[in-house]
């Protein structure tokens, strides 16, 4: 099996285990696997973990499948700032170089046509149109070629398999349960692991536990984030930690200076996504911000609409804030079973820094405040509907909490 360089951290890899075995298989199967999640969800080091896993494959599977036997390349993207330079990055990562005469993309093909190769393209999202036109061709032209991409938004073209990357697993714990329990947790592991990087002596303990169950839940269990926040530990002790998480965005900044820019700070990281948004989804996206909780689609109509913005298009700009992983979607368990939105704490935040600094939070308030007191006025606690408005009013609470204190503070 030929050989390419594939990227290395200086630290290790925690959980992913799950994952990692079901990308594997996912990608043997699959010509076109797109790893989809936020800025800072670990795309790019999962993306490598099982690119390095399927090129230590042993001889003897080699052998038996056939697959990748050309190898496993990967070619970052992020440094790439034109569609039209995809050829010339891909073939410098194979180690190619160009022939006198022949388009690059001609030159590519040719090579890659007879061969069983996986190639992992990592950071797609600032040319994702120009990436999926780039793997249709590549993929329409070389029957044996597999694509494992990375990027903040699907490709979107015929066969693409997408996969959302989650968070790490955040602990459930209570005082008096086993610690044992409680550091299994990925997020919890990751944490502590960065966190021994700057304090050596750092355990997490029955005492300092809580402070990291706060810290993992208020980050979600995004890999940057708690990563970011573990650098503090030098400075800062957990407690003091935990309670500066209501500002994120001052608190989450990387020490190492080599770090890329967009992952020196969580704002870089979420600035990066923020920039690629068109005027009316970066409006939306910070609009929706004021909802604590998650919120179904007629408030996000409710308090979308306006200013242009017609209640019927709130759904395709959400669809994108969703392909775009601003937002997450999913299915409540309420009786009804509608759908329902939220964003990821730190992101939320971010939104929120929008918003005020657009000028608009006192109006967004408002509007949020206003579909509170309507949802509770349309609330029937009839027999045959108690149990269902019951659902919703408990699964709305955050958001009716909210706006009550804010309606005492104007």
């Amino acid at each position: 099996m030929p050989v390419y360089p594939l990227p290395a951290w200086l630290s290790r890899f925690v959980g992913r285990e799950k994952e990692i075995a079901e990308i594997q298989e996912q990608i043997s199967r699959t010509r076109l696997l797109t790893l989809t999640g936020p800025g800072g969800s670990g795309k790019t080091r999962l993306a490598a973990k099982v690119a390095a896993a399927i090129a230590a494959a042993t001889a003897e599977e080699e052998a038996r499948t056939g697959k990748f036997r050309d190898g496993v390349c990967f070619v970052e993207l992020a440094a790439v700032q034109k569609g039209d330079l995809l050829p010339q990055s891909t073939l410098l990562a194979l180690g190619l170089e160009e022939t006198p005469g022949q388009p690059v993309s001609s030159w590519l093909v040719a090579h890659l046509r007879l061969k069983s190769i996986l190639l992992v393209l990592d950071n797609c999202e600032h040319l994702v149109d120009a990436c999926a036109r780039f793997a249709n061709a590549l993929l329409g032209s070389c029957p044996d070629l597999h694509i494992l991409a990375t990027s903040r938004e699907p490709l979107r073209i015929t066969g693409e398999m997408i996969r959302l990357v989650p968070p790490l697993s955040i602990p459930e714990w209570q005082p008096g349960s086993p610690v044992e329990d409680f550091l299994r947790a990925e997020a919890v592991q990751l944490f502590a692991d960065r966190a021994r990087l700057v304090s050596p002596g750092l355990e997490i303990n029955a005492g300092n536990a809580p402070a990291v169950m706060r810290i993992c839940r208020q980050l979600d269990g995004m890999p940057l984030a708690l990563e970011l926040a573990a650098a503090r530990a030098n400075v800062l002790s957990l407690e003091e930690i935990a309670a500066r998480m209501a500002e994120p965005a001052r608190l989450l900044v990387n020490p190492d200076h080599l770090a890329a820019p967009r992952q020196q700070t969580m704002q870089a990281a979420l600035d990066w996504s923020y920039v690629l948004l068109e005027p009316a989804e970066q409006r939306l996206f910070w609009q929706l911000s004021v909802f604590n909780g998650g919120f179904p689609l007629a408030a996000a109509e409710a308090v979308g609409a306006g200013d242009g913005i017609e209640p019927a298009e709130i759904l395709g700009l959400l669809s994108r804030l969703v392909d775009k992983s601003l937002v997450s979607h999913q299915t409540d368990d309420t009786p009804a079973a509608v759908s329902r939105y939220r964003m990821l704490e730190v992101v939320r935040q971010y939104g929120l820094e929008r918003l005020k600094a657009a000028g608009e939070e006192l109006a967004i308030r408002r509007r949020h405040f206003d579909w509170c007191v309507e949802l509770v006025q349309q609330a029937s606690f009839t027999n045959r509907e108690r149990g269902v408005w019951i659902a919703r009013i408990e699964q709305e609470l955050p958001n009716l909490r909210q706006a009550f204190a804010w309606s005492l503070a104007v």
